[in-house]
């Protein structure tokens, strides 16, 4: 049985910083706020030191760290139970939502941009040309598809025009 202890250590790190962000949160935040950052910064030092950095598994590391946050935030400073004598309502505070929310947000981000894959279109072959221009004539010098913005030289297409086939309307 091959035990990596990279992997062991980094999971520690990971686990002894939450369980201090846990332990801190209901009394004070910052504190917790400074031991997930430390956490964060420990973690990055000793994948760097040991050569194992990936920015995938630091982009889930923090989006996973995001929702763990958020929640418990939400659930200490957004909900509030209070008792009645027909039992418990429940409070929400509008502070506290939003701020769990940004949170969550702002931590999703680098997750779902760098793990997006883009299809663009190709690009087109688009010509700017000014509309102030003197009326002279165009000359094509190629024979190639290009969308013309602006041009001050255009007239109106007649039915012959637009049903002869020779031009392509978009």
């Amino acid at each position: 049985m091959k035990i990596d202890l990279n992997k062991i250590i980094s999971a520690l790190i990971l686990i002894i910083g939450h369980v201090l962000f846990f332990l801190n949160i209901s009394q004070d935040i910052a504190y917790s706020i400074i031991a997930v950052l430390a956490t964060f910064i420990a973690w990055i030092l000793w994948n760097k030191i040991t050569d194992t950095l990936r920015l995938n598994s630091l982009f889930a590391l923090i989006a996973v760290s995001g929702i763990i946050i958020s929640i418990t935030t939400f659930l200490v400073y957004g909900v509030e139970p209070i008792g009645t004598r027909k039992g418990t309502l429940i409070h929400f505070h509008s502070t506290g939502i939003a701020v769990a929310l940004g949170i969550f947000f702002i931590t999703l981000i680098p997750y779902v941009i760098f793990n997006l894959k883009f299809n663009l279109p190709k690009p087109f072959n688009i010509t700017f040309t000014s509309g102030f221009q003197s009326k002279q004539k165009v000359v094509k010098k190629d024979k190639t598809d290009k969308y013309v913005v602006g041009d001050a030289n255009w007239e109106l297409a007649s039915e012959e025009d637009v049903s002869s086939g020779d031009y392509n309307i978009e």
